[in-house]
């Protein structure tokens, strides 16, 4: 019969997943279970938690064969966590143009405009890449930790 599997989420669509083959990774993942539920299920297998637009965990087995097993989910969406990694990525690509500016700026010499002078100019352009790319890689990373997947198997 298996375990009485109790399933809380935080994500609305979650759907409990099921694959019978532990070392098949290109098997189909199969819904078992949506939203919050109560259902005796194989203990045989990989579980996940995952839904239409959400991330899905990290597979995981169910710990015994009888009794009840509560799984819990806080659930990220996929949008927001993709967004989160092109975030980063560009804040990287940032922070290093503004070293390489910032590098640049004390060798250079002449004007860039009048009054400005081609030092100021790195040094400032410099300056500036690294406070968006402080601002970018904050906002970033802050959407790929919370747009994580994660469940609780106990």
């Amino acid at each position: 019969m298996g375990p009485l599997v109790r399933l809380n989420t935080d994500g609305p669509g979650t759907r409990l997943q099921h694959r019978l083959d532990v070392e098949d990774e290109d098997e189909d993942w199969t819904d078992v279970c949506a939203g919050i539920c109560a259902k005796h299920l194989s203990p045989k297998g990989m579980y996940r938690l995952g839904g239409r637009s959400l991330r899905p965990t990290d597979p995981f087995q169910l710990p015994r064969s009888s009794g009840t097993v509560f799984i819990e989910g806080k659930m990220g969406t996929t949008g927001k966590y993709y967004t989160g990694v092109g975030l980063t990525v560009g804040g990287a690509f940032e922070a290093l143009a503004g070293v390489i500016l910032l590098g640049t700026a004390s060798s250079t010499t002449g004007d860039y405009s009048k009054g400005l002078s081609n030092k100021d100019f790195y040094s400032i352009t410099g300056a500036l890449s690294l406070v968006r790319a402080a601002v970018l890689l904050g906002i970033g990373i802050s959407l790929v930790v919370r747009n994580s997947s994660s469940a609780k198997v106990r």
